[in-house]
């Protein structure tokens, strides 16, 4: 008969911990978090409404319940800001399409920096890319 040992059993509890501990972190805001500067507003907790009479507005509850999960569960703001983190730092990419990483750290709008272009007979010229975003 196969038992489990006892590092098998911390692994088990380890694990179930660690997939409740953003829903425990949604509840109590237990930890600290870092808070994301966002362009919108976060979806508000709904109200339940359980009613056997009327099962449409019940699966309308269950919709917004999840769409305030999606928006508000534990850890939600860190895990974005670690995301970004990293690809800044390791792969000194820019999540944004019209942001452009430079030397030492510097950042710039892609449309300001004009563009260099080398022709044929080995002349360089510029182009300024804001003239052609605006079309």
């Amino acid at each position: 008969m196969n038992s489990l040992t006892l590092p098998n059993k911390l692994f088990i509890v380890a694990f179930f911990m660690l997939i409740a501990l953003p829903y425990f972190q949604l509840e109590s805001r237990f930890f600290s978090e870092i808070q994301l500067n966002e362009k919108r507003k976060k979806v508000e907790k709904p109200t339940p409404y359980f009613s056997y009479q009327s099962i449409n507005r019940f699966k309308v509850t269950l919709a917004n319940f999840s769409k305030y999960f999606e928006d508000n569960f534990g850890f939600r703001d860190s895990f974005i800001f670690l995301y970004k983190a990293f690809h800044f730092k390791i792969f000194n990419l820019s999540l944004s399409s019209s942001v452009l990483l430079g030397k030492d750290g510097w950042l710039f709008y892609d449309y300001v920096i004009p563009r260099k272009i080398v022709l044929p007979d080995e002349k360089e010229i510029y182009i300024d890319l804001s003239l052609a975003l605006a079309y």
